[in-house]
């Protein structure tokens, strides 16, 4: 009966060692991958799969080169994967991607993944402090040298307010423009000041910009010459000195 015993026992260790030595020597199966996105990123998402000790990332940017390892140093406890990308040197309707699931004895690659449906998710867009439908945000756009702030004319705002900080909310003067200004700082951007460029009297002003290596001249810079000054947004270093073209001068310090 022992005898028996013992003999079961070594089949089963047999019969173990036999299922290891067979998973050691074969590739993992092929991962199931979803995709989303986030602002400058790709996302993919997959369920473990059995014996695979570590997974890749694999792209091909045009459809006739080969794919390419992107990453392979993706633990086997990891399922998911945030890429960075730059959205518009991507060419979206031909890009292709892959996950491979691996181990010793190879990799599995996933079917191919397009990602032409996450394209404006993304996307980032920048937005005024005071939406309004006709306010034609983006009509001249201007970018600092350093590439840290840039100032967006809305041609058709209608706040009656001149320079820095004033009555946003007042929508009582149709088409008199703004500036907005965007720093970015830590990676991220925001608005650090909405300038409103009414003239004197009600009078629509046309909101355009010019930029130099200190900063931008952003207001009304097409007003009636009885005005005289015409005004604009100045930046020396870090302060920025503002006039509108009815002869209001201000001064705002845009914090970083």
């Amino acid at each position: 009966m022992r005898a028996g015993l013992n003999g079961f026992h070594v089949g089963v260790l047999l019969l173990v060692l036999s299922t290891a030595a067979i998973g050691q020597t074969s590739p993992p199966a092929a991962p199931q991958v979803t995709t989303g996105a986030d602002l400058k990123r790709l996302i993919f998402d997959w369920d473990p799969v059995p014996d695979a000790t570590y997974y890749q990332v694999l792209v091909r940017p045009w459809p006739t080169n080969p794919f390419a390892v992107l990453r392979d140093d993706i633990a086997a406890s990891q399922t998911r994967v945030s890429l960075p990308i730059a959205s518009h040197l991507i060419y979206w309707d031909y890009i292709r991607y892959e996950v491979a699931a691996c181990n010793a004895a190879g990799c599995t690659s996933s079917d191919e993944i397009a990602v032409n449906d996450q394209m404006l998710d993304t996307i980032g867009y920048f937005k005024a402090s005071n939406t309004d439908a006709g306010d034609s945000l983006g009509q001249d756009v201007a970018l600092s040298f350093d590439g840290q702030t840039l100032a967006v004319t809305a041609k058709r705002e209608a706040s009656s307010a001149t320079g820095v900080g004033g009555d946003q909310a007042a929508n009582d003067s149709p088409g008199s423009g703004a500036v907005y200004v965007y720093r970015r700082s830590g990676g991220k951007w925001r608005q650090v000041a909405a300038r409103g460029v009414s003239q004197a009297g009600g009078e629509p002003a046309r909101t355009t910009l010019r930029h130099g290596r200190t900063g931008f001249r952003a207001g009304a810079l097409h007003q009636p010459r009885r005005l005289g000054d015409r005004g604009g947004c100045e930046s020396p270093g870090r302060r920025w000195e503002c006039r509108c073209g009815c002869g209001v001068h201000l001064r705002a310090l845009l914090d970083g």
